[in-house]
């Protein structure tokens, strides 16, 4: 398309309503000091019509009428979908909701004025996306990363952020393997150099966030199944050990069991109407999963194997210790 099919479509996509012919001229040559007929007009419009159907399958998107003029009958993206955009883009907790926002408006380039939603308020706080584009940079060219990791301390009154330590260093080299989404938070996974195994790291509590091409990228892709251990892990928590996790479970609570655990299950009724037995044959071993346990106690509990019972037995005693 030239400049002033461009304009046009511009012009189209900023309008709330139809728009006559004339009013398109007179726009074209006051903001974009552009002058042509109505022919050409016209003929501009059918030529961002044969663009919408060849590039988005979408027929006769502009309409033309003798009494309203020009404007958009079918959109690229329905209103449905813009507002289900809009609503994750803006709430979602890994991005500030002005970030979420800017992207929003990048992604609605062609999308007509009338059904974009308008930002509210929130401010630009964080650089996640930022960070986010350098981690899939890193991870296609296989590079390190290396970056700060926040914690939260209390200290003399105050809730402070600082960089977590890791022996006398606060910096952490990582090879970046996978970039994936949990309950709105992004999460990174990848081979810790410190900690000489793969571990998982959230986004938004890394910070200055950058390639370190002169550290060698630990490729342990080919002796692990990347995808396997992340959608295995609790909360998040990473291990190397996996265990046949057996539990006995209220069927009320059979909905949050495949909630963290998917839809792979083997259940079997117990004597007790109202008590499965459950088996997974793989789970994470790690602390994610002993804290979904603990949280999960009064309607579930381990049936194998003895080892986690034991674990589970000592926490829940130190858990109960504190309300004595």
């Amino acid at each position: 398309m030239d400049k002033r099919v461009c304009a046009i479509l511009q012009i189209l996509l900023k309008q709330d309503q139809a728009i006559t012919y004339k009013e398109i001229l007179e726009i074209l040559e006051k903001e974009h000091h552009i002058s042509c007929n109505i022919k050409t007009i016209r003929t501009s419009i059918q030529q961002i019509n044969t663009f919408y159907s060849m590039i988005f399958g979408i027929n006769n998107a502009i309409k033309v009428t003798k009494k309203k003029g020009a404007y958009f009958v079918d959109e690229i993206i329905k209103e449905g979908e813009l507002q289900f955009l809009f609503d994750a883009l803006t709430t979602n907790t890994s991005v500030s909701s002005l970030d979420g926002y800017e992207l929003y408006r990048k992604i609605t380039k062609l999308i007509s004025q009338k059904n974009l939603k308008e930002y509210q308020d929130g401010q630009k706080n964080n650089e996640t996306l930022t960070y986010l584009n350098t981690i899939f940079e890193c991870i296609n060219n296989e590079e390190c990363i290396k970056f700060n990791y926040i914690d939260y301390t209390f200290d003399e009154g105050t809730l402070k952020i600082e960089n977590r330590k890791y022996g006398d260093l606060d910096v952490l080299t990582v090879s970046p393997y996978e970039v994936y989404m949990d309950n709105s938070r992004y999460y990174l996974y990848g081979y810790s150099s410190f900690h000489k195994e793969c571990r998982t790291f959230r986004v938004d509590r890394m910070r200055i966030v950058r390639s370190n091409g002169k550290t060698q990228f630990e490729n342990k892709k080919d002796e692990i199944d990347v995808k396997s251990n992340i959608s295995h892990s609790v909360n998040n928590y990473n291990s190397d050990e996996e265990i046949k996790l057996e539990l006995l479970c209220d069927k009320n609570s059979l909905r949050s069991v495949v909630d963290q655990f998917g839809i792979d299950l083997k259940v079997k009724q117990t004597d007790d109407p109202q008590q499965l037995h459950i088996t997974i044959d793989r789970v994470n071993r790690s602390p994610g999963l002993i804290g979904w346990l603990m949280m999960m106690s009064t309607s579930i509990s381990v049936y194998g194997p003895s080892s986690l019972i034991t674990d589970m037995k000592d926490n829940l005693s130190k858990s109960l210790a504190k309300y004595k």
